[in-house]
């Protein structure tokens, strides 16, 4: 019952789409004033930080004018132009926001938060701390095909988690054994849109304003944390397989499977056993 509480009041209070909730309440105020935080507040500003930093600003928690952009030219199947684009870039800046132990200022008018980068994964990780404080230490916690599995099944094995091949047939691409690990997967095989006879990503890139262009990518992340798990694979998918490697072996912890046309590439030690394997 905790848990179901606390994922209502996470939604309620930081989704873009409830009017007139905390995060509606800073969007609304930028350029006019500080809003007040409070101790929830402050965990979610700290991984919204550790977003930034980690993505390399590619995914920013202040996009939301690059994000509203992009679903008002969904809904009129406009693809926005340059300068529409350049104009909305130029709001989105996490290193501009400001914020003290007790309040949140967006400096500029027209700036704003939009935590679906992240909110998901972090989500993720907060439930699982949940039950653990509970001391309930074997569970598995599946938000969206995004996981965080602890200790083992009921067989007392560890969770055994199919893989999605990119193009979302029914084979899987692989499966892996989770044990204290997260997995969470980005790509846009399913999730994308069609403006002008072309065909995006839903991913958003905060240093460009546009769209991904590797819309046939996709990766699976693991690391302890799903938060960290989820900011990868998004990274991975923005920048390409080669740099999206290269990320991942620089990181601790972390592990990777790509898929694309003709491509399945992973980490030395990403733990799978391919489905058509004898």
């Amino acid at each position: 019952m905790q848990v179901l509480q606390w994922i209502e009041d996470f939604e309620n209070r930081y989704s873009i789409y409830i009017p007139g909730n905390w995060i509606s309440e800073v969007n609304e105020h930028a350029g006019e004033k500080e809003v007040e935080l409070k101790s929830g507040d402050i965990e979610i500003l700290n991984a919204a930080q550790l977003t930034f930093y980690l993505s390399e600003g590619h995914l920013d928690p202040s996009f939301f004018p690059l994000s509203k952009l992009w679903r008002l030219a969904i809904s009129k199947g406009e693809v926005p132009s340059d300068k529409q684009v350049e104009e909305m870039r130029a709001l989105v800046n996490w290193n501009k926001v400001e914020i003290t132990n007790d309040s949140i200022f967006l400096p500029t008018k027209g700036m704003g938060l939009d935590f679906g980068g992240f909110g998901k994964e972090y989500a993720i990780d907060q439930t699982g701390k949940i039950l653990m404080e509970a001391n309930i230490t074997h569970f598995l916690i599946d938000y969206g095909g995004d996981i965080l599995a602890h200790g083992f099944t009921e067989n007392e094995t560890p969770w055994t988690i199919g893989i999605e091949k990119w193009d979302g047939s029914e084979e899987k691409a692989s499966v892996v054994y989770l044990n204290n690990r997260a997995i969470a997967s980005s790509g846009s095989y399913r999730r994308f849109f069609e403006l002008g006879g072309k065909r995006f990503s839903h991913i958003i890139d905060g240093q460009t304003g546009f769209p991904t262009l590797n819309d046939n990518l996709s990766a699976s992340v693991l690391n302890s944390s799903c938060l960290k798990a989820g900011i990868l694979a998004t990274c991975v998918v923005l920048e390409g397989s080669k740099n999206g490697l290269r990320r991942i072996d620089r990181t601790w912890d972390t592990d990777c499977l790509i898929q694309g046309l003709d491509l399945h590439l992973q980490t030395d030690n990403f733990n799978h056993i391919p489905f058509n394997e004898n």
